[in-house]
Formats: C-alpha cells, structure tokens, sequence
C-alpha cells in the first residue's frame, strides 16, 4: 500500500493518499451490478499528520460501461455515466476541502475558475465523519453533480471538460497515480 500526501493532492477526492491495489496486468470480467454499475474499484487517502499516516477518506469508482482496454485514461475518456463515492473517515473542514479541490484542478492544468468555483459551491462546511459525497456523471446531459450528503448543497457542472478534469484529478495526476490504479483494480 502506498500514500500520498494530504496537502500536495487531489481534488473532490481531496488530495490525500491512497492504500491501494495495482492495476491488473490481464483484464478480469467484472460483472454489472443490479442496479447497471459497473465497480472498478476502491480506495483509502490518507494524510501524514506528525509522520503518522491517517485515513482521511475511502473512495469508490463505478461506470455504466466498460472501456474497451480497460485504462485509467480511457476511464476518463469514457463518455457514460460514471461516479466516484466518497466517505469521510474523519472530519475534514471546509478550507482544506476547498484548497484540495483547487489544486487538484491545476495539478491537471484545468483552468476554467467559473466551473472550479461553481464545483466548489457544494461543499458549504465541513464533512463530518462518515459523511458520503457521490460525484456523478451524467453522460446524456454533459453534466458532472457533486452531493454531498451533509455540509453542502447538490451542485451541477455543465460540459465534458469539467468531467474530464475532475476524473483526471483522480486517474491522470501522477501525484496520485496509486490511486487511480486502485480505483481500476477490479477492471
């Protein structure tokens, strides 16, 4: 397992580490769930607090379609519905969400501040422990959501790019590249 630091990191997935898997050198069949998700895998980010590493927050990935090979690139090139599921393992004030959340999109060189702060709207307080935020992808309306599901308000993204950079943040920043093998681990 490996991690990442909390305050160089991630975005939504708030920039911290990840426990986690190694992509799969052969594809597996992963089979549809009832509800039509696909789980590709999951996550634990943590944060080093006085050289101790803390699990900050576990994070989930499911899509609606299976990319024909199967990589973190095409995970995020995929143009269907997809989300991330957030938990938090601790309590995480508002600022660090923010500022996580900021550099996360300039790590991947988006550089559209009106969506980034629109995206950043959601979080209104912090997130208590415990608390899940699902980050979706609407592939017919071209349109991420963020909910989380206390301390901050349902928030739509209009456009692809916003998606893309958001799925970047987590499966392209190579800050984080552990964790976005973790979170194609089942594909």
């Amino acid at each position: 397992m490996a991690a990442h630091s909390f305050a160089r990191t991630t975005a939504l997935a708030l920039g911290l580490v990840v426990a986690g898997a190694t992509l799969a050198g052969e594809a597996q069949a992963v089979a549809r769930g009832r509800s039509g998700w696909y789980h590709t895998g999951d996550g634990v980010m943590t944060t080093s607090v006085l050289f101790i590493d803390v699990d900050v927050l576990a994070v989930g990935h499911d899509m609606k379609c299976m990319p024909e090979h199967r990589s973190k690139a095409e995970v995020v090139a995929a143009d269907c519905d997809k989300r991330f599921v957030w938990r938090a393992l601790r309590d995480i004030d508002k600022k660090t969400i923010h500022e996580s959340l900021r550099k996360g999109y300039k790590t991947v060189d988006y550089g559209n501040d009106a969506k980034v702060r629109r995206a950043l709207s959601a979080f209104t307080s912090k997130l208590a422990e415990g608390t899940r935020v699902i980050i979706s992808y609407d592939a017919a309306a071209k349109s991420t959501t963020l909910a989380p599901e206390r301390g901050g308000d349902k928030v739509t993204v209009a456009g692809d790019d916003f998606m893309r950079a958001t799925w970047s943040i987590l499966f392209a920043n190579p800050e984080l590249g552990e964790l976005g093998d973790a979170l194609v681990s089942k594909l």
